[in-house]
């Protein structure tokens, strides 16, 4: 009874964190201690993101956008392809990451979206019919 207890509690607990974005920092003294975990409190999107593109990367499998939104600026991440500056897009389904290291581009981001724009799920959708 107490094994049973023991792994519903620790299901639970992963669980909660599981879908948080989370921020892995290797800022340990100790370099066989475990790396520090924290929660981040960035801007997230409950929705999809729109914007008009300012400035596109185009990398290996990827292309990095950086949108022009009603608040901000932000950067996303999408399969590659091919568009112009100025375009409006919509992301569906944006998923955070923050601190992420592109080895490609060799640059960091401190916080950019991973996702599709809703014209590649309608090329895609219609390439299936």
């Amino acid at each position: 009874m107490r094994k049973i207890f023991i792994t519903t509690l620790a299901l639970a607990v992963s669980s909660v964190f599981a879908n948080s974005p989370i921020n892995v920092s290797k800022d340990t003294k100790d370099t066989k201690a475990a790396p520090v975990v924290k929660a981040e409190s960035s801007k997230t999107y409950d929705g999809p993101i729109s914007g008009k593109v300012v400035e596109k990367i185009n990398a290996a499998s990827y292309t990095y956008l950086k949108l022009k939104t009603k608040t901000d600026e932000t950067w996303v991440a999408v399969p590659k392809l091919e568009i112009e500056l100025n375009t409006q897009v919509e992301m569906l389904k944006p998923m955070p990451m923050f601190g992420f290291q592109s080895k490609i581009l060799k640059r960091k981001f401190d916080r950019i979206y991973f996702g599709v724009l809703k014209s590649q799920t309608e090329a895609m959708a219609k390439q299936k019919l």
